[in-house]
């Protein structure tokens, strides 16, 4: 070899290697560098728990908050900023110096900006966790040179654009979230490949429109699968149920789906949460559903679905929790075989056309929670075995055609919240004891019917107690138990007998917003109590036997008030013979407004 030939062969060794990449070795200094400049990037000031991050303190790198150490606490192998509040973007982060990252978690806070895309030199990363922050933008497609990724969630940021196609070439992820964000579809999902190792993928609320994406059909080792709150069109794919049959996990909720409910369901076996609500499917629930016999949480709410509940559905008895059949267009009765779904915890078929008693069944479902079974055409009585449900805390069954009644039994729901059955037939007094052993009794509607008799004097025992609405019935005698009602926020009395003297049954109500006595027999003054009322916007007590002057507490109120009377709608409706000259009075002392 001549010479020149030697010399040449040596400056094309020479080009080569300049050509091939850099293998950046870390030291503490450059990493602890890299890290301090971040700080020095972050909105200020930093917290405390970031005073240790120091290049004073550079040998104790390995001991920096939020820093993590390799074995042998040589580099930086973790940083986890999770919920640390922390306010800033990445942009001052200088990935290239810390090569041997495997963890990044910087959930639960406020980074913003958008994701440099020299975020892909993180070439050890397993572990990527930007969620629950203030990213935008689109995502770099370096996020697809992360081979060893196996956790990567951007869930809740302000993302959008589309998903570079180069995140499901990554082969070794698992988990993938992409959730809550305003990423949108791409011109062709085709380019985007099947991911073997997926177990987990989140796309819900996002901006995804037109065809089910394609890839995830190939992701056939998924067990969760949410792809709600998008705008898709067409039908769920039938080879959904063939290839994704290790699913525990699918929600399909809100999606602009339609067509029937296959039958092919069956063959998602391992489900134990099944949420398709909220689409368009037409047709009745398929009976092959109740083969998914580890079936725990069944949505199938408001898919306009028709006809009745066959009870030749075989459910899964030991293990459905939560059914939730709302808002749909079934008929007929309900089925007594809900009544065997022992683990039931909250049953909801309101919002239908069920008709006929409620099943014996249901008085045993001892775990249950919430039954919601309003706005049908359901009839009968409630039994005295709804006191066998103690751990009920919300029961509405309003607007139906039940009579008779109330149980004494209804005393014994002792963690009761709502108890709602206004609109209906019912007719006799309220048990003496009802809400005395309910603490947190929260709600209580029984408008609308025909109850007779007074009300329970330890209806607010718990002193819990934000909404009463007993209107429209036959009640009366004296409403003294209200004065220990201090959380009250809404009470309707109107089209009632109750008799006594307003200033005993009232007492300091600071939350008040609304309240009607109209069309009842009270008697006597407003006290200046009424004044510490602050937030009252409403007050309804036309028809009625008041006397006296209006206290000057109450017209502060108003006059406080009656600058923005247009917007709060302050109605003032205690209007008698008796107290003519003073509400005359009352309304001089208004600042005068224009007529609503």
């Amino acid at each position: 070899m001549t010479t020149f030939q030697k010399a040449h062969a040596l400056l094309f060794h020479i080009l080569v290697i300049s050509l091939l990449p850099l293998k950046i070795t870390a030291s503490p200094r450059t990493e602890a560098e890299a890290l301090v400049k971040w700080k020095n990037s972050l909105s200020p000031p930093p917290p405390p728990s970031l005073n240790s991050w120091s290049l004073t303190n550079l040998g104790n790198l390995c001991s920096w908050y939020y820093v993590v150490c390799d074995n042998n606490n040589t580099t930086v192998s973790e940083i986890n900023f999770s919920g640390a509040n922390l306010t800033g973007t990445l942009t001052g982060l200088d990935f290239a110096s810390l090569p041997n990252l495997t963890s990044l978690n910087l959930n639960g806070n406020n980074f913003g900006g958008s994701i440099p895309s020299a975020i892909g030199n993180l070439s050890k990363l397993t572990f990527l966790d930007l969620g629950h922050n203030l990213f935008e933008d689109t995502l770099p497609s370096e996020l697809g040179q992360l081979r060893e990724l196996q956790y990567l969630s951007f869930y809740f940021n302000n993302l959008n654009g589309t998903i570079p196609y180069q995140l499901t070439n990554l082969p070794k992820v698992q988990y993938l979230n992409f959730g809550s964000n305003y990423f949108i579809s791409p011109p062709d999902w085709s380019q985007y490949s099947g991911m073997p190792y997926l177990t987990y993928l989140d796309l819900d609320e996002n901006e995804f429109t037109a065809e089910f994406p394609s890839f995830i059909l190939e992701c056939q080792n998924l067990t969760f699968l949410d792809i709600s709150q998008n705008h898709f069109n067409g039908t769920i794919p039938e080879s959904l149920y063939s290839n994704l049959g290790r699913l525990e996990y699918l929600n399909l909720t809100n999606c602009g789906l339609e067509g029937k409910p296959s039958s092919n369901l069956s063959k998602l076996s391992n489900l134990k949460e099944l949420r398709i609500g909220n689409n368009m499917f037409t047709g009745p629930i398929p009976t092959e559903i109740g083969l998914i016999s580890g079936l725990q949480i069944l949505e199938l709410n408001n898919v306009s679905a028709h006809g009745e509940i066959p009870s030749s559905i075989d459910w899964p008895v030991e293990k459905i929790r939560f059914l939730f059949l709302y808002k749909n267009q079934f008929s007929g009765p309900i089925p007594e075989e809900i009544g065997k779904l022992k683990e039931m915890i909250a049953l909801d078929l309101s919002v239908n056309h069920f008709s006929g008693p409620i099943p014996p069944t249901v008085w045993n479902l001892t775990n249950i929670i919430v039954i919601n079974l309003f706005y049908n055409q359901l009839s009968g009585t409630i039994p005295i075995e709804i006191g066998n449900l103690t751990s009920l805390q919300f029961f509405d069954v309003d607007t139906n055609n039940f009579e008779g009644e109330l149980p004494e039994t209804i005393a014994h729901l002792t963690a009761l919240k709502k108890f709602s059955v206004f609109t209906n037939n019912f007719s006799g007094s309220i048990p003496g004891d009802f809400g005395k052993n309910s603490p947190s009794l929260t709600h209580i509607y029984l408008s609308n019917n025909s109850f007779s008799g007074e009300l329970p004097s330890d209806l607010c025992s718990g002193i819990n107690l934000l909404v009463l609405a007993v209107n429209n019935n036959s009640f009366s005698g004296p409403l003294p138990f209200l004065r220990n009602c201090s959380s009250l926020v809404r009470v309707r009395l109107d089209n009632n007998r109750f008799t006594g003297n307003i200033t005993e049954a009232f007492g300091v109500h600071p939350n008040l917003v609304f309240i009607s006595a109209t069309g009842n027999e009270l008697v006597g003054e407003f006290s200046p109590e009424w004044g510490e009322c602050v937030n009252l916007t409403e007050i309804e007590m036309s028809r009625n036997k008041l006397s006296g002057r209006i206290p000057s507490e109450l017209r502060t109120i108003c006059q406080e008030k009656s600058q923005r009377v247009l917007e709060d709608y302050l109605i003032l409706k205690f209007l008698t013979y008796q107290i003519t000259t003073s509400v005359e009075a009352f309304l001089k002392s208004l600042v005068t407004v224009d007529a609503y």
